[in-house]
C-alpha cells in the first residue's frame, strides 16, 4: 500500500520555506512550538475576515517577531483559504457534492493547472464515514518542482467532525541554482 508525503514537507528547502525561523534546545522546544501555534490562532481569530494564508515567524534569544502575514488577493488559488470556505459551507449545511464541484470550477477559472479537494467524515449525516474527493486538472505530488500548495481545515458539523484537504497546483517552479564553493584543486598522486 502506497505511503503518501505531505505536500509542504516533500519540498521544503526546493521550492517551499519554512513558515518559522528559529532554533530551539530539545528542552525548549515544546513551549515554542506550542507558542507559535498560540500566536498563529490568535493572528487568524482576529483577523478572521482577512484572507489570511500564511503567518512567519522568527525568534531571537528573547525576543518573537511575526516577519509577515500573507493576505491573499485571489482566496481561489491559495489551498488553506480553499480548505476553510468548504469547511465553513459544509457547517452551513450545504451539499457537501455541490460545494466540491463549485470550488474546484472557481478555482480553476482563477488560473490554476490542477485542483484537488477531499472531504471525509460523516458525509450528509450518514452512519459510516467516507472520503469523498473532486479533481479537476494535474495535481503532480511526486515531482519536487512543481508548486502544489496543501490545506486542511475541519468543519464541526452536528454528526461530528469533517476534514478537509485541498491540494492546488499552480505550475512548474524551477528551484534556484545552488552555490558551489571551489576547493583547492587537488594534486594527482598524493595522499594526506
Amino acid at each position: 500500500m502506497g505511503q503518501k508525503t505531505h505536500p509542504i514537507g516533500f519540498r521544503l528547502g526546493f521550492t517551499k520555506t519554512w513558515n518559522a525561523k528559529w532554533y530551539a534546545n530539545s528542552r525548549a522546544y515544546r513551549e515554542l512550538l506550542k507558542e507559535d501555534i498560540t500566536i498563529r490562532s490568535a493572528i487568524r481569530a482576529r483577523l478572521r475576515d482577512a484572507a489570511i494564508a500564511r503567518i512567519d515567524i522568527e525568534r531571537s534569544t528573547n525576543q518573537v517577531t511575526v516577519t509577515n502575514i500573507f493576505e491573499i488577493r485571489y482566496p481561489e488559488l491559495d489551498a488553506n483559504l480553499i480548505a476553510e470556505n468548504v469547511a465553513q459551507q459544509l457547517e452551513r449545511r450545504v451539499s457537501f457534492r455541490k460545494v466540491l464541484k463549485q470550488t474546484v470550477q472557481r478555482s480553476m477559472k482563477s488560473g490554476a493547472k490542477g485542483v484537488r479537494v477531499a472531504v471525509s467524515g460523516r458525509l450528509g449525516g450518514a452512519e459510516m464515514s467516507r472520503r469523498e474527493w473532486e479533481r479537476e486538472g494535474r495535481v503532480p505530488l511526486q515531482t519536487l518542482r512543481g508548486d502544489i500548495e496543501f490545506g486542511r481545515a475541519t468543519a464541526k458539523t452536528t454528526y461530528g467532525t469533517i476534514g478537509v484537504k485541498a491540494w492546488v497546483y499552480k505550475g512548474d517552479i524551477e528551484p534556484a541554482p545552488r552555490q558551489v564553493t571551489q576547493n583547492a584543486p587537488a594534486t594527482a598522486g598524493r595522499v594526506a
